[in-house]
């Protein structure tokens, strides 16, 4: 599906239904002359990995603030990606055109319940806090400082674990609009396409 077989596949997940709609958005913002970063690639660099094997970016930068993930994204066929362990853009300096993430969305008390967060490394890839948005708004917060004039920003995010209109109403109140949504109303991910507002 992403065109390559990752090495050293001992963690779970190679991808998740949100990482598809976001394939599909990245594809379609793709720019051969354009710098993307790809926030909290985890232990396969999935979308980093594929977007170096079909081209689509000037260069690519791929983080995460989980040690273990980004030794083993090292691990992958990547000569061309700069892999950096950040706390979101903690040890990020540059600005890019295009911005994504596939966010932590799971509600705290909600992947307790549904046995989501089976081991500490779990619910530290996926818990988005206790209403789903926190490590969210401060993405947004900070990925200001880092997109270009005209760049894009797109934000994954599954709504059955976090309602599109808790993420809506954070966005609104933020510097950015949705310039689209996408969606797969099977899996239920959803990916909100964002320019930042003109003053």
């Amino acid at each position: 599906m992403f065109k390559y077989w990752p090495v050293n596949n001992h963690f779970e997940n190679l991808w998740d239904w949100t990482t598809l709609v976001l394939k599909k958005t990245l594809i379609k913002n793709s720019n051969i002359n354009s710098n993307y970063l790809d926030v909290g690639t985890g232990p396969f660099a999935v979308l980093a990995v594929y977007s170096e094997k079909k081209q689509l970016f000037k260069t690519i930068t791929a983080i995460d603030y989980i040690p273990e993930f980004i030794e083993n994204a090292k691990k992958q066929d990547s000569a061309d990606i700069a892999f950096k362990n950040s706390n979101l853009f903690d040890q990020v300096q540059s600005r890019y055109n295009v911005i994504t993430f596939n966010s932590p969305y799971i509600i705290k008390k909600k992947g307790e319940m549904l046995g989501n967060f089976n081991s500490n490394l779990a619910e530290k890839r996926w818990s988005g806090g206790l209403d789903g948005t926190e490590t969210i708004n401060r993405f947004l917060l900070q990925a200001y400082n880092h997109l270009e004039k005209n760049g894009v920003i797109l934000l994954g995010i599954n709504t059955f674990h976090l309602p599109d209109q808790i993420c809506t109403e954070l966005i609104n109140s933020t510097n950015y609009i949705i310039k689209n949504k996408y969606t797969n109303k099977f899996t239920k991910g959803l990916v909100y396409e964002l320019i930042i507002k003109e003053k």
